[in-house]
């Protein structure tokens, strides 16, 4: 009895270590998609990277977090101010309510959307690893390089302490998330929620229009 009690906490982490791995494993190949994804895309309309951004972000979805229930989740008691109220107003159904016969799932995915619009961001790199500026201009059969980064969710227990990245920022928003205490400043949130950015990049030629 005194050996399995000793034996029971090691084992216990062990196993959720392997699920925890593993699923990160899972989350890797799917930015890595959403890289080729993105690559693709830019190299089909170079000039248009907005595209490119909506497929990385798309092709993160299935491993993307729900939005609302982190949200509503993990907001504090005690939060005051128009930040906690905008917190506790959201709800993915605004992002599909104009949509004529929109369900559970439609409302799920359009949650999952939201999250993944605001924890993953894309890079575009020249063919020296510089970031390219906005305006820049790619030619025909010049290489580039698209490097997505995904803040994914890590949701088993205890794990996800040891895993989880300090701080991170949500790209194209103010919001700060800083962990361990996962406190989202912007929004009055206290949750303990634990991220890991998942990277992955893919280098392409832009092709031939014709």
């Amino acid at each position: 009895m005194t050996e399995f009690i000793i034996a029971f906490p090691v084992l216990l982490l062990l196993v959720l270590a392997i699920i925890q791995l593993a699923l990160l494993y899972n989350a890797k190949q799917v930015v890595t998609s959403a890289a080729f994804m993105a690559a693709r895309s830019a190299a089909v309309y170079p000039n248009q990277r907005h595209m490119a951004v909506s497929s990385a972000v798309l092709s993160c979805v299935p491993i993307s977090a729900s939005l609302e229930q982190m949200i509503k989740s993990a907001i504090s008691p005690g939060a005051s101010g128009n930040s906690a109220a905008n917190a506790k107003g959201f709800e993915a159904s605004h992002i599909f309510q104009d949509v004529p016969g929109a369900g559970g799932m439609a409302i799920s995915i359009g949650d999952k959307y939201a999250y993944s619009f605001l924890f993953t961001k894309v890079r575009f790199l020249d063919d020296r690893g510089e970031e390219m500026k906005a305006e820049r201009i790619l030619k025909v059969g010049e290489e580039f390089t698209v490097e997505v980064t995904h803040w994914y969710s890590l949701i088993i227990p205890l794990v996800n302490r040891v895993l989880a990245t300090r701080e991170i920022e949500i790209p194209g928003s103010p919001v700060k998330i800083t962990l361990p205490n996962g406190a989202l400043s912007q929004l009055g949130m206290q949750g303990g929620h634990y991220f890991f950015p998942v990277r992955a990049h893919t280098t392409m030629k832009v092709e031939d229009d014709q």
